[in-house]
C-alpha cells in the first residue's frame, strides 16, 4: 500500500496542473537561514544547480554563473572542471508585473483535494533570454555534477534524475500557500484567506486562512525578512538533468539526457514534478558528443 502523498506533493501536482508556464512550485519560497548573506537576501538565481528536497524547498549545490571563490562555494567548492557561464544584463528577461496583486492561482481537481497560492503583492518574473549555453554546460558537466553531489556533498540517496538547473522564477514579497487532500466527498470545504495591515513586519499576523476543514497552509516571509523585498522563490523554471540508472562508477559508460522537465524521483505518472510535461507545448531532440539532449519547451 503507497503511502499518502504529502501535502507540499499534493500542493506541486495540482498548482502545475492548472498553470504548467510557471514550472514548478514550491512549498517553501523563503530563503533558508544556512545560505550565505547575499543569497540570503535574493534567494535563489538562474544557473543555481540542486534538487527539490522532500520538504518542498530547493537546495542549492552551487551555481555555474558564480565565480569559484564566490561565498556560496567556500563550504563544499565546486564540482570538478568547473567552468563559470558569465551573463549579462541582456542575457535577463525581467517582468516586474508578471502577477498583479491579490493574484490567485487555485484548483479543486475534485471535491476531495485542491491547491492555492495567493500573492498579496503580485509577483514578478525572471528568465534566460538564451537557454542553449546552459543545456551544453549541463551536456558537458553531467557526470561532474552528479559526482560532487554524491562524494563532495554526501547526498548519496539522490535520484538519477534529480539534478535541477534553474533558469527562471517568479518571485514574490509576501505569499501563502495551502492545500487539501482526502477531504472527503460527503464533506464541504470552505476556504478564506484574510490579507490585512502588516504591523510591525508581522506577516503571519496579517495574512491568515481560516478554513471548515482539515487544510495545511503557510504564509510568509517570517518575521524578520525584508517584507517590501522580492526574493520569495514561488515557482521555478528551468532543466532536469538525468544520467543512466547504476552506481556512480559507472556514470560515464552511461548515456546523459537532459531536459526541461522538472526534477523528481524515478518515474512516475503521478508524480508531481513529472506531470507537467504532459502539458508542454513542443519538443525537439539532439545530440552533442556523448550525450542525448532530449528538450521540452516551456510556454511562456
Amino acid at each position: 500500500m503507497s503511502s499518502p502523498e504529502s501535502p507540499q506533493d499534493v500542493y506541486a501536482r495540482l498548482t502545475t496542473r492548472v498553470d504548467p508556464s510557471r514550472g514548478y512550485p514550491l512549498w517553501f519560497p523563503e530563503p533558508k537561514s544556512t545560505s550565505p548573506k547575499d543569497y540570503h537576501n535574493d534567494r535563489l538565481r538562474i544557473g543555481d544547480v540542486g534538487i527539490v528536497a522532500e520538504d518542498g524547498s530547493f537546495d542549492v549545490f552551487f551555481n555555474i554563473c558564480l565565480p569559484k571563490d564566490h561565498p556560496l562555494h567556500q563550504s563544499h567548492g565546486v564540482p570538478e572542471n568547473f567552468h563559470q557561464v558569465v551573463l549579462s544584463a541582456w542575457d535577463l528577461r525581467q517582468f516586474p508585473a508578471a502577477d498583479s496583486a491579490r493574484h490567485v492561482v487555485s484548483t479543486c481537481s475534485s471535491s476531495e483535494e485542491g491547491a492555492i497560492l495567493v500573492l498579496p503583492k503580485g509577483a514578478g518574473k525572471t528568465d534566460l533570454a538564451n537557454k542553449l549555453i546552459f543545456r551544453s554546460e549541463a551536456l558537458r558537466h553531467v557526470l561532474s555534477w552528479y559526482a560532487f553531489a554524491y562524494l563532495n556533498l554526501g547526498q548519496s540517496t539522490i535520484s538519477n534524475d534529480s539534478l535541477y538547473l534553474i533558469t527562471g522564477y517568479h518571485k514574490a514579497s509576501s505569499w501563502s500557500v495551502a492545500t487539501f487532500s482526502d477531504a472527503g466527498g460527503g464533506t464541504s470545504l470552505t476556504a478564506n484567506f484574510t490579507a490585512g495591515e502588516v504591523m510591525n513586519g508581522n506577516i503571519r499576523g496579517a495574512y491568515s486562512w481560516q478554513v471548515t476543514n482539515s487544510m495545511h497552509w503557510r504564509v510568509g516571509p517570517e518575521e524578520g525578512y525584508n517584507r517590501d523585498r522580492r526574493n520569495q522563490a514561488v515557482s521555478i523554471q528551468g532543466y532536469k538533468i538525468t544520467v543512466g540508472e547504476g552506481k556512480l562508477a559507472s556514470l560515464i559508460c552511461r548515456r546523459v539526457k537532459v531536459s526541461s522537465r522538472l526534477p523528481g524521483t524515478k518515474f512516475n505518472p503521478s508524480n508531481p514534478m513529472l506531470k507537467f510535461l504532459s502539458r508542454a507545448t513542443s519538443s525537439k531532440s539532439g545530440r552533442q558528443g556523448s550525450g542525448e539532449v532530449d528538450e521540452t519547451n516551456f510556454r511562456h
